[in-house]
């Protein structure tokens, strides 16, 4: 299908199609658990490496994404909505919540750094390696801070592989769609969006990881908190 029929939805329509995608590519992710244990797939494979660097074709004036609607999902997600969500098992409950709050303070630091870092890039090469440098800071941070919180080492590194697949995905499409003669401003928007919806389908993320690895997880302890 080409990419032009996304941009003849309107907002709403745009975000539930993004919102989604997220939802069903976590689905995918643990479908393909098996697959994960035994392939280490990384952002800037060989496959991501081919890319435009074709300067964008319409030239627009900078545009303001600090208060692009992506910050106040995150706030809300690690101030309000990840206080109301609870899962049945106390030490599963205390390490999502746990988990959430430090992958997503991360994002939002990086999703900063990115909006300065990127005004500088001239064409799609150039933005896709802020976005690729976004993410990975984003996900090399957050494991430190997992460890420092002795989140067990098989959570983390489940959790690494699904969302470093998702971002290999989500980069990918963004590429593709880069075709479509986006502007720039057009591709950071989507960009963010794509982000946003991550949060929103946080809550599904963590219930398919924990089940693919559910008996990884019996005995270990979180918080003074053993799980069953």
């Amino acid at each position: 299908m080409s990419p032009h029929w996304f941009t003849t939805l309107s907002p709403s329509m745009q975000w539930v199609v993004v919102a989604a995608s997220i939802v069903t590519s976590w689905l995918a992710l643990f479908l393909l658990s098996k697959f994960l244990r035994t392939r280490n797939v990384e952002i800037g494979g060989a496959k991501f490496n081919k890319i435009s660097t074709a300067d964008f074709l319409h030239r627009e004036g900078e545009y303001e994404f600090s208060d692009h609607p992506v910050f106040g999902t995150i706030e809300k997600l690690v101030s309000v909505d990840l206080y109301s969500i609870h899962l049945e098992d106390e030490f599963r409950d205390i390490l999502m919540k746990t988990m959430v709050r430090i992958a997503w303070e991360s994002y939002k630091e990086n999703l900063n750094l990115f909006l300065i870092s990127s005004k500088q890039a001239k064409n799609y090469l150039q933005l896709k390696k802020e976005m690729v440098k976004c993410v990975t800071s984003s996900l090399t941070e957050a494991r430190k801070s997992f460890r420092e919180e002795s989140v067990p080492e098989v959570v983390i590194e489940k959790y690494l592989k699904s969302t470093n697949l998702f971002n290999v995905i989500l980069l990918d499409y963004i590429e593709k769609i880069s075709t479509s003669h986006r502007t720039k401003i057009d591709l950071i928007d989507l960009f963010l969006k794509f982000i946003s919806s991550t949060a929103v389908a946080t809550h599904q993320q963590f219930e398919f990881l924990f089940s693919s690895i559910n008996g990884h997880l019996k005995g270990l302890e979180f918080k003074g908190v053993t799980c069953k």
